[in-house]
C-alpha cells in the first residue's frame, strides 16, 4: 500500500539495563496499491542492542541536573497531534496531516531521596530549568543518547518500585529559544 503525504510522531521509552525502543506512529493520504521490490542486498545487523547502563564510559547512563539518576523506565511523550485539514482542492476533500501541537514530556521514576539530596516540589514551585541525558550503550558505532538541554519538573506523584520508595516525575522538555526556527532545540537523538 502506497501513501502520500505523510507525517508522523515518534515516542521513545525503555527500561533500565534493556534497549530502548521507539514507536512510530504515521497519517497519511492512502494513493492505492503497488508491487514492492524486495531489496536483493538486504543486511541484518548482527550485533545485540545497546542498552541503558553505565558500559566502559565514565558519564552516567542516566542523568538529570548533571547527576547519575537511578531509574526503572523512561518515556518520552512528544505532545504531538495532527490534524488533516479539509481541502476541496484535492482529489479526496482533505490535504495532508499537519502537527498542531508540540509540548514534550520525559516521564521517569527515580528511587526517592532525602530532600537534601533532591527536592522534586521545590523545583517545581522555582521552575527550575535542568538538563537530561539518556546514555545507551558503550561502543562507538553503536551508542545512541537522547539529550535534552532544558527540562522543567512539572508533576510529581509518589510510587513504588518493588519495596523501595520512588518518585514519578514528569518533566517538560523545554526549547532554548521562543522563536519557531529553534524549537528543534528541545531534544536531540544522537548516534555517535
Amino acid at each position: 500500500m502506497r501513501f502520500v503525504g505523510c507525517r508522523g510522531t515518534f515516542t521513545p521509552d525503555g527500561k533500565s539495563a534493556r534497549p530502548g525502543y521507539g514507536t512510530f506512529n504515521m497519517t497519511g493520504i492512502y494513493a492505492g496499491r503497488v508491487d514492492a521490490p524486495i531489496p536483493a542486498n538486504l543486511v541484518i545487523a548482527g550485533h545485540s542492542a545497546p542498552v541503558l547502563v553505565q558500559g566502559a564510559g565514565v558519564s552516567p547512563s542516566a542523568s538529570l541536573n548533571r547527576k547519575a539518576t537511578t531509574i526503572s523506565t523512561w518515556s518520552v511523550d512528544p505532545g504531538s497531534q495532527i490534524e488533516n485539514i479539509d481541502d476541496p482542492n484535492t482529489p479526496y476533500g482533505f490535504g495532508s496531516g499537519q502537527i498542531v501541537d508540540r509540548k514534550k514530556m520525559l516521564k521517569i521514576d527515580p528511587l526517592a531521596t532525602l530532600v537534601a539530596n533532591r527536592d522534586t516540589i521545590a523545583d517545581i514551585g522555582n521552575g527550575v530549568q535542568m538538563p537530561g541525558v539518556l546514555r545507551h550503550g558503550s561502543q562507538t558505532g553503536n551508542r545512541w543518547a537522547l539529550v535534552m538541554p532544558s527540562t522543567q519538573p512539572v508533576m510529581l506523584d509518589n510510587a513504588m518500585r518493588g519495596k523501595l520508595r520512588s518518585d514519578d516525575v514528569t518533566l517538560q522538555v523545554r526549547s532554548i529559544g521562543k522563536d519557531g526556527y529553534v524549537r528543534d532545540s528541545d531534544g536531540y537523538l544522537v548516534f555517535y
